[in-house]
């Protein structure tokens, strides 16, 4: 009975460690400006359309990523993204305009 007690006590904090270490680095995804808004379509269901936008509900960048599936639960895709939407916030205060299909989300997803 003490065992499964101490054994019991020791996954729980393991899985705690866990999960707090998983919450930073997906805290660390979240962007400080600007964000994103995925389109799919139930009859293409490997096709998504990815646009950034700024605070300003500005369109700044849209991007079609064909053939692969975004899986928001994976920190690989939630990094591509703030990349992506660092790289356009970036564009967008040289040249003041929208950018179209730059491969800036599908080229980081492989």
């Amino acid at each position: 009975m003490k065992n499964l007690f101490i054994t019991t006590g020791m996954v729980i904090m393991t899985l705690l460690f866990a999960s707090t270490g998983n919450a930073q680095s997906r805290s660390a995804c979240i962007p400080k400006t600007g964000y994103w808004v995925l389109v799919s379509n139930i009859h293409a269901k490997k096709a998504t359309t990815v646009q950034f936008y700024t605070d300003a509900h500005q369109l700044i960048y849209e991007e079609q990523v064909k053939d692969q599936k975004l899986n928001l639960n994976r920190l690989k895709t939630l990094r591509c993204l703030r990349k992506g939407l660092d790289s356009a916030l970036i564009a967008w205060n040289q040249q003041k305009k929208a950018l179209y299909n730059k491969n800036w989300i599908a080229a980081n997803l492989k």
